[in-house]
C-alpha cells in the first residue's frame, strides 16, 4: 500500500478513489502472498481440505481471541470520530493538524504493535507450558524493548515535531498546533507499549475477559470519559490531553489485571 498510493495518486491522478483501491489491492496481495508461502514453505500447515477438522472447543477460542482484536480495530475508528467531532468546534485548521499528527504518531505506534505481537508467540509458548521462570523473563524483556523504544521515538518526534508537521503542510498555524498535538501525543507513549504487552499477554493466556477490558478502554470507554471531562474543564488542552490520560488510565488498569490474574503463576 505504501508503494501504490503515491503511484494511483500522482502517477495516475485518481484520487480518493486511487488510495480506496491502493488499500483493497495492498491487501489482495498481501493475502495472496501469505497463502502462496504457507501453501509453497509451511511443513505443518495444509490447504487440503480433508485435512479441516474444526471443533466447537476451537470456534470458542477463535471468537474469543478475535473479537478484542476487532473490537480493538473499530475504537480506533469511533476514538477518531469522536476527537475530530470536539475539535471542530475549535475550527477546521485544529483537524487538520490532529490528521498530520495521527499520520507521524501512527509510525511509532505500528512498530510498537509490530514488537508486541511479535512477541505473542513466545508469551503463549511458555504460558501453555507452565513454564513461569521463561514466561517472566519473555514478558520483561518485551516491556523494555517496548518502553525503550517508544521513548527514544518520542524524543524524536518532541524535538523535531516542528520540522516534521512542516514536510506535510506548510502553513504556521497547523505547523504551531501540530506540534503541540504531536507533543501532546507522544508524551504517553510507553505507556502504550506497556498497554500492548498486557494485551498480548492476556489474549496468549485465553483471557478473554481481561482482554476485552484493554479493548474498550484506551479508545472507548475510558478515553469516552476522559475527553467529556477534560474537554469541559480545559477546552482545547483538555481535548489534546483526554487520549493521553487515557493511556496512564488504561495502563493502570492492565497492570492491576495482569497482577491479578498471574499473582500465583510460578
Amino acid at each position: 500500500m505504501i508503494i501504490l498510493d503515491p503511484i494511483f495518486l500522482f502517477i495516475f491522478n485518481w484520487g480518493a478513489s486511487g488510495v480506496a483501491f491502493a488499500n483493497v489491492l495492498g491487501y489482495a496481495l498481501n493475502t495472496g502472498l501469505l497463502v502462496w508461502f504457507t501453501y509453497k514453505d509451511s511443513k505443518y500447515l495444509s490447504f487440503n481440505i480433508k485435512y479441516i477438522s474444526l471443533g466447537w472447543q476451537h470456534i470458542k477460542d477463535i471468537i474469543a481471541i478475535g473479537i478484542p482484536a476487532s473490537i480493538t480495530n473499530f475504537m480506533q475508528t469511533f476514538a477518531m470520530a469522536f476527537l475530530n467531532n470536539y475539535l471542530v468546534v475549535y475550527g477546521t485548521d485544529k483537524v487538520a493538524a490532529m490528521g498530520i499528527t495521527q499520520k507521524i504518531y501512527s509510525i511509532v505506534i505500528l512498530v510498537l504493535v509490530g514488537f508486541a505481537f511479535g512477541a505473542q508467540p513466545l508469551i503463549g509458548y511458555n504460558y501453555g507450558a507452565k513454564n513461569a521462570k521463561r514466561f517472566r523473563e519473555i514478558l520483561r524483556y518485551d516491556l523494555k524493548v517496548e518502553v525503550v523504544y517508544a521513548i527514544v521515538g518520542a524524543l524524536i518526534l518532541i524535538i523535531f515535531a516542528p520540522i516534521i508537521v512542516r514536510l506535510f503542510m506548510n502553513r504556521p498555524d497547523i505547523i504551531t498546533n501540530g506540534s503541540y498535538m504531536l507533543r501532546a501525543c507522544v508524551a504517553t507513549t510507553p505507556f502504550i507499549g506497556a498497554i500492548l504487552v498486557y494485551t498480548t499477554v492476556f489474549q496468549s493466556a485465553n483471557m478473554a475477559g481481561s482482554a476485552l477490558a484493554m479493548s474498550i478502554s484506551r479508545q472507548g470507554i475510558v478515553y469516552l470519559i476522559t475527553m467529556i471531562v477534560l474537554a469541559k474543564a480545559f477546552g482545547l488542552h483538555g481535548v489534546i490531553w483526554a487520549q493521553p490520560l487515557a493511556d496512564v488510565i488504561t495502563f493502570a488498569i492492565g497492570f492491576i489485571i495482569y497482577r491479578h490474574n498471574f499473582k500465583d503463576f510460578k
